[in-house]
């Protein structure tokens, strides 16, 4: 532990930081213990196992801290504690190994093949049900689509009906239009960007000046320590190199943030385009609300809620066909989510294999209580594309986005801010061409019990989620986190890129306890899944 006889606890380390927490004010040093933690966590790797612990040894020095400052170095102290553990049991992997297809016992084999018939699909049948709910609603000049697990293939008959209500007709050509967002998600957007109507331009050069002097201190301080005539802050000069970077970049972001704001105070931000999505969204807030009174009038709907606040707001309902009740989510212009929902399809149908094993691990993710977002964990979509890019890897299911068969198959290009999206839904067609490029025809004949359990020996064992990111688009590959988001990737949580939607990060919505469950829930089927045990019944 740290000290105050350390030599390293100078006068110029201690103006250093007590100059950035002089800054922040009322935030001071809580506020910088929880920044630059999180900046560690964010980045840090194995390698850097080392460096996490001498910060857990600096924030344990008593002469540093008091009050709320020494509740936020504990804090952090058994956040790196955990972030440790975290990366000692994550599986690891330069991206080049190959993966196989693990063996089954005949009994399990048997036991789980069977076990993948009795869980519920959705039908025909219960596809045009689920058509005739959407087909009933009538709104002017408008249709209304059904999507999502629904019509994807890899929904169940309780799963919800999620429907779009489309009001400028089917979307063709090369250009799709932005996604339609929610008026206060959209203003909550804009407001946090907004500087106090009582602070006033002028007043920037002071601070800006502050956090100039600090941002330089930081970067330029640690270098002097290299050429020490004390050996002890020569062997610790890399490690404070690396937080004084940090420390930084911390007051270069703020800087950053503060001009940001102030242009936005001098009008420069809130462009004419941003007002007039935001003006599009009102309106379709309002919308919202006729629709909700038009259903109200239907004696088929039981209103339940109306989440105009959400990202992407809905009307929700209950509507009764016949003898049958669906929970209904109702939306406006989802272009992006019907897209979606064909791709899922495509990769279903391409092999009966890849609905059975996406049907399983949605079921186990539920039955386990990980797959609500709102509490930290994965979405059951995410699972789904888990369980995709899982058969590409081990070359069952190809590359439905792959420029090369797009070309095969002729299909045009189609753009979703600045991407392309467009995919290869003729099967016989992809079935060639991933034939003629796959190198292992072994797994093309693997069973789906043999599936289940590649699937969780992969990412339990194998997938190195704190490097690289799950791609289907690019499943050839291993892509780093880091080169799709910088600096927003965080180490720690997996990443998922969205397949047409490619800037999202579907992990993003995973908080680090949800992390961490996931990984032991992942893990645990693992371990019961090679002592052969009941899916249903024990893993699940």
């Amino acid at each position: 532990m740290w000290g105050r006889s350390s030599e390293l606890c100078d006068e110029k380390w201690l103006s250093l930081i007590h100059s950035l927490g002089e800054f922040w004010r009322g935030r001071r040093w809580s506020k910088w213990v929880e920044t630059t933690t999180e900046l560690l966590i964010s980045r840090a790797t194995r390698d850097d196992e080392t460096d996490l612990y001498q910060w857990t040894e600096l924030l344990e020095g008593q002469w540093l801290w008091k009050g709320k400052a020494r509740d936020a170095a504990v804090a952090a102290c058994e956040q790196v504690a955990a972030f440790v553990e975290l990366l000692v049991e994550a599986p690891t992997s330069d991206g080049r190994e190959a993966v196989d297809v693990p063996t089954v016992e005949p009994d399990a084999e048997w036991l789980w093949a069977l076990e993948m018939q009795q869980m519920l699909k959705m039908n025909a049948r219960e596809e045009a049900n689920r058509r005739g709910v959407a087909k009933d609603i009538v709104w002017p000049g408008c249709r209304v689509e059904v999507f999502g697990s629904s019509l994807s293939l890899y929904g169940s008959p309780d799963s919800d009906v999620d429907m779009s209500l489309m009001t400028n007709g089917p979307r063709r050509g090369k250009d799709l239009p932005p996604e339609m967002l929610g008026f206060y998600y959209l203003k909550r957007l804009l407001e946090r960007k907004v500087w106090d109507e009582e602070q006033k331009g002028t007043v920037i050069l002071p601070d800006v000046k502050q956090l100039k002097r600090v941002s330089s201190q930081a970067r330029d301080g640690a270098v002097g320590l290299y050429t020490s005539k004390d050996p002890k802050q020569r062997q610790n000069a890399v490690f404070f190199e690396l937080q004084m970077e940090l420390l930084g970049e911390a007051a270069s972001s703020e800087i950053d943030d503060i001009y940001r704001r102030e242009r936005m105070n001098r009008g420069h931000i809130a462009t004419s385009r941003a007002q007039d999505k935001l003006w599009d969204s009102k309106h379709r807030k309002n919308e919202l609300f006729d629709l909700k009174s038009l259903l109200e009038g239907e004696p088929e709907c039981k209103i339940q809620a109306v989440a105009s606040h959400a990202r992407v707001p809905v009307t929700r309902f209950q509507y009764t066909l016949g003898d049958l009740d669906y929970k209904c989510d109702l939306c406006f212009d989802n272009e992006l989510g019907l897209r979606n929902t064909r791709l899922l399809r495509a990769y279903a149908s391409y092999d009966d294999r890849a609905r059975d094993l996406g049907l399983a691990v949605k079921h186990w993710a539920k039955q386990r209580g990980i797959s609500d977002t709102a509490s930290g964990f994965l979405s059951s979509y995410s699972y789904v594309l888990l369980s995709i890019y899982y058969l590409q890897v081990v070359r069952v299911l190809p590359n439905l986005q792959d420029p090369r068969l797009l070309e095969l198959a002729g299909v045009s290009a189609e753009y979703y801010d600045g991407v392309n999206i467009a995919f290869c839904e003729d099967r016989d067609l992809a079935t060639v061409f991933h034939e003629q490029n796959s190198a292992d025809r072994d797994s093309l004949d693997a069973s789906i019990s043999e599936l289940l359990m590649g699937f969780f020996e992969f990412y339990a064992t194998q997938f190195d989620y704190v490097k690289h990111a799950v791609t289907i688009r690019t499943p050839e590959r291993s892509v780093s986190k880091q080169s799709l988001w910088g600096a927003k990737a965080k180490s720690w949580r997996m990443s998922i890129q969205d397949p047409l939607q490619t800037s999202r990060d579907l992990g993003g919505m995973l908080q680090f306890s949800g992390q961490r469950k996931i990984a032991d829930e992942m893990r645990r089927a693992h371990v019961l899944l090679v002592r052969c045990g009941s899916f249903l019944d024990m893993v699940c």
